[in-house]
């Protein structure tokens, strides 16, 4: 009397495990990463309205040098590289500590370590995720070539649907069955 469940094969199982873990850390990192800002404009840190990455390696580098108490906003903004360098003066001004306590630092030192544990946490997923999708790199490679899905998407749909759709009668059952 009721209809029958899809359940994927073993292997799509643990596939499936890993990809929802790697998506809610990937979640978790993000938010991290919009705390950091938000406590930056709490401190009056204006290094977000200066870089478009402040995770980026020397954003992060000019990050590091408040919390290790470098109270002179040029030398992190020394640590500009490439294009960023024409903008030294702007940097300057941006990391002006005057509203950046000591409690700022700490709370920022957490969050930066809380988001590299999560970054870690990630790759290492995402290395057990290549190895069990080899063989489903077919599939993966024809969802990949959907505008906007991409490899980890990609990953994330094979491990949500099963690699082949046969046991869906039509592609509105699978529709309907992923919501």
């Amino acid at each position: 009397m009721i209809s029958p469940s899809f359940v994927p094969p073993e292997d799509i199982r643990r596939l499936r495990t890993r990809t929802r873990c790697r998506r809610h850390l990937t979640q978790a990192r993000a938010a991290g990463k919009q705390r950091a800002g938000k406590l930056l404009e709490d401190g009056h840190l204006k290094l977000p309205a200066v870089i478009s990455d402040i995770h980026g390696a020397p954003g992060r580098d000019m990050l590091n040098a408040p919390v290790t108490g470098e109270r002179d906003p040029t030398v992190p903004a020394q640590l500009a590289r490439g294009r960023m360098r024409s903008k030294i003066r702007r940097l300057e001004e941006a990391l002006e500590r005057a509203f950046f306590t000591g409690e700022h630092a700490a709370v920022l030192a957490m969050m930066l370590t809380a988001i590299d544990h999560h970054t870690t946490q990630i790759d290492q997923l995402t290395a057990r995720i290549e190895v069990l999708t080899e063989p489903y790199l077919h599939q993966i490679g024809h969802r990949d070539e959907i505008d906007g899905v991409g490899t980890i998407r990609a990953q994330d749909i094979t491990a949500e649907t099963g690699a082949g759709m046969t046991v869906f009668p039509a592609a509105s059952h699978l529709v309907s069955w992923a919501r």
